[in-house]
């Protein structure tokens, strides 16, 4: 028995990544204009931001020929004379198995929602006709790309052979001197399992996923005609882009054969052709192209505002503004070139031979036998599996109900792709 197993696993191809990066204005910060005198002119700017960008690139190329050729036949028994004439053969058999995996992005990001700490801004105590002012900007910014290339070829051939065998003018002489060819079973078994590309992106897979602030606003005890603003802005962005291409090809052919054997122009008691079985079986499982994201980068806001006990003709003003903004992209096909293209091309030629056999032209076979032949079963199994193209947001039960959920478990992720 010939066995071949081909497993190619590109350990580039998997690429893992978690930031744990220092939490965005965590701890207190206190921004204070007081006690100035009339007159005055006082301006804090407070300008932080936090850029996070995940770029994962995965490009694979696999290609698999595999040739698998075995042979018990051919043999010839030809011209012999005063005896008896046999030809066995033994059986041919041959499994090939062929698994490629490739390409699998996970990112995630534990700190994203930037609201984590406490802020005071505090205008109080100025004098008159003071102009007070206090601007902070907080912006967090989380990118994350991901992408996909795998190209994978399988090519496979496997040829067996019992038969063709031959047993030609042979002269027995007496009774009971018989010409017979016996083969063995000729079986081939192919299996192709291909699994690629798979995006998992993460936004607030961490402890700071969920985050609390507390912002404190005030402006009081300023003096008469003073001029006082609080501007307070917090802004996040969140873009997560995935994007996949596959294509695989799956080229087999499988022959077999325990015919095609002749017993001609014999002179014998009796003559006998007996074949084996033959059989084939095929089996293409591709799966390509997942995407799956989640956010969880909510934020508990707890404001505090206060304008109050100012001077007469005072000016007093707080203004916040909060804005939050996700863009995702999965098969989108848009500027962003995220999505999923599958190409897939399974071609399967299977031919399983116990017949073409011949018996002609012999002579003197008056034996109990006679001429006989007797051929074996010929039985083929061909199963294509294509599995491609799922874009989720929030959960995922991936086609063998693996459910990698809003935890994303990698184990679940990572189980579905046997890696």
């Amino acid at each position: 028995m010939i066995k071949a197993k081909i497993g190619a696993i590109l350990a580039s191809g998997a690429l893992l990544l978690s930031t744990a990066m220092p939490a965005f204005a965590q701890g207190t910060t206190n921004l204070t204009v007081s006690d100035n005198g009339a007159d005055t002119n006082n301006v804090i700017n407070s300008d932080v931001t936090k850029t996070n960008t995940v770029v994962q690139n995965n490009t694979a190329t696999v290609t698999n020929a595999v040739t698998v050729t075995g042979d018990t036949g051919g043999n010839d028994a030809n011209k012999n004379t005063g005896g008896s004439v046999s030809i066995q053969t033994g059986d041919a058999t041959s499994r090939v198995t062929l698994s490629t995996k490739a390409n699998v992005n996970v990112a995630t990001t534990p700190d994203c929602n930037g609201c984590s700490g406490t802020l005071n801004g505090s205008i109080s105590g100025n004098g008159a006709d003071s102009y007070n002012h206090i601007n902070a900007s907080q912006t967090t910014t989380n990118s994350v790309f991901q992408n996909n290339l795998a190209d994978i070829t399988n090519a496979v051939t496997t040829d067996l052979t019992t038969g063709d065998n031959r047993a030609n003018e042979n002269t027995g002489g007496t009774s009971g001197k018989d010409v017979a060819i016996m083969t063995g079973n000729a079986g081939s078994e192919v299996t192709v399992n291909n699994r690629a590309n798979a995006n998992l992106a993460n936004l607030g897979g961490g402890t700071g996923a969920g985050g609390s602030s507390t912002t404190n606003l005030t402006i009081s005890q300023n003096g008469a005609d003073s001029n006082s603003t609080i501007n307070r802005s917090n802004m996040r962005t969140d873009t997560i882009t995935q994007s996949n291409l596959a294509d695989i090809s799956n080229a087999l052919t499988l022959s077999g054969g325990t015919g095609g054997n002749r017993a001609d122009e014999n002179t014998n008691d009796s003559v006998f052709v007996g074949t084996g079985d033959t059989a084939a079986i095929a089996t293409v499982m591709n799966r390509a192209n997942f995407n799956a994201a989640t956010t969880d980068c909510g934020c508990l806001l707890t404001d505090n505002k206060t304008i109050s006990g100012n001077g007469a003709d005072s000016y007093n003003q707080v203004n916040q503004s909060l804005a939050d903004s996700l863009m995702l992209f999965q098969g989108s096909g848009d500027e962003h070139q995220a999505g999923n293209g599958a190409m897939f091309s399974n071609a399967l030629t299977i031919d399983p031979v116990t017949g073409t056999n011949h018996t002609n032209e012999n002579t003197g076979t008056t034996g109990a036998n006679g001429v006989a032949v007797l051929t074996g079963n010929s039985g083929s199994l061909a199963t294509i599996n294509n599995t491609t193209g799922a874009n989720v947001f929030g959960s995922l039960t991936l086609p063998n109900g693996t459910d990698l959920g809003l935890s994303f478990d990698m184990g679940g992720l990572f189980g579905f792709l046997g890696v």
